[in-house]
C-alpha cells in the first residue's frame, strides 16, 4: 500500500491469496466493481454495485440507519473500534512530526 499528497496515484486494490485474487476498482471511499480472478487468470465471479452519488455514501447511509433506529453507534463500526483507529492514526502523525493548529 502506498499513498502520497504530491501525485495522483491509482485508487484500485487487489487482495491475493494462494487460489485466487480479488481486484477492486475505483476509489476506496466509493462503490466499486469487484472481480474474483482464479490462478489461471480466469474470471470466476464479479460484482458491480449500484452507482451511488458521492464519496462515503455507505457510511452516510449507515449513520442515517442508526439515527432512525435511535442508536448511538453502529454494530458495523462500534465507537471503541473508531477510537482505536484514531489512536493509531494519531501515533503515525506523531511519529511523522505532523501537528495541527491548536494541538
Amino acid at each position: 500500500m502506498n499513498t502520497t499528497l504530491f501525485a495522483r496515484t491509482p485508487t484500485t486494490a487487489s487482495i491475493s491469496g494462494t487460489r485466487a485474487r480479488l481486484e477492486i476498482d475505483g476509489q476506496f471511499y466509493g462503490p466499486a466493481a469487484v472481480r474474483l480472478i482464479g490462478r489461471d487468470h480466469e474470471l470466476i465471479d464479479s460484482f458491480v454495485p449500484a452507482q451511488l452519488d458521492g464519496g462515503l455514501c455507505y457510511e452516510a447511509a449507515e449513520a442515517a440507519r442508526c439515527i432512525a433506529a435511535g442508536r448511538l453507534e453502529s454494530d458495523l463500526m462500534p465507537l471503541d473500534e473508531t477510537v482505536q483507529i484514531m489512536r493509531v492514526l494519531d501515533g503515525i502523525r506523531r511519529d511523522l512530526g505532523v501537528a495541527f493548529p491548536g494541538e
